[in-house]
């Protein structure tokens, strides 16, 4: 077997713009003052960026700007509304939080946020929690359904699930008087 042969053909660049620099141009484009000037700005802007994510730090709500919550998390979440009071075995410390936005009238909401510390619906408005009908097409059977014969009890859940063609959804909406 005889090896493929690979020719290159290389046409030389006319145009001073647009030829490679050679070693000593590389030395004058990065030198090493603009190359620590380049590293202290990015890690300026790293923090920058992190203390801008970061709310006040706040002990009440009142620290907080208008419309803001001062967001204490807790030390150990829920994540169940079984056995939801609260160990007395200690005084409580005082914590530190961050002021975080209300959500608004139709965000998305969690109904255990406010339970953990987090801020949940704005003040005149509930997390309420209903089953919505999924958009559906025209079934379609390519083979017999199978039955179940065992199905997990509701007890040992936390939530229900949906019905057939229902999904559990989640909003902050007005509290009707």
């Amino acid at each position: 077997m005889s090896e493929p042969v690979v020719s290159w053909c290389v046409q030389p660049n006319l145009s001073p713009l647009a030829r490679e620099p050679d070693q000593t141009e590389l030395r004058l484009l990065v030198s090493p003052d603009t190359m620590k000037l380049q590293i202290v700005l990015v890690i300026a802007s790293v923090f920058t960026a992190a203390y801008a994510a970061v709310g006040q730090v706040c002990m009440t709500e009142a620290e907080c700007d208008p419309g803001e919550c001062c967001q204490i998390l807790s030390e150990f979440m829920v994540v169940s509304k079984r056995d939801l009071l609260p160990l007395q075995t200690l005084p409580p410390l005082r914590k530190t939080g961050t002021c975080h936005k209300y959500q608004n009238e139709g965000d998305h909401c969690n109904t255990f946020d406010k339970i953990n510390g987090y801020c949940s619906c704005a003040p005149g408005l509930k997390c309420n929690t209903y089953q919505v009908a999924l958009p559906t097409l025209k079934p379609v059977m390519t083979m017999a359904p199978t039955v179940v014969t065992h199905m997990m009890s509701a007890a040992r859940r936390a939530f229900l699930p949906p019905k057939d063609g229902y999904e559990w959804v989640s909003k902050c909406e007005k509290i009707n008087p």
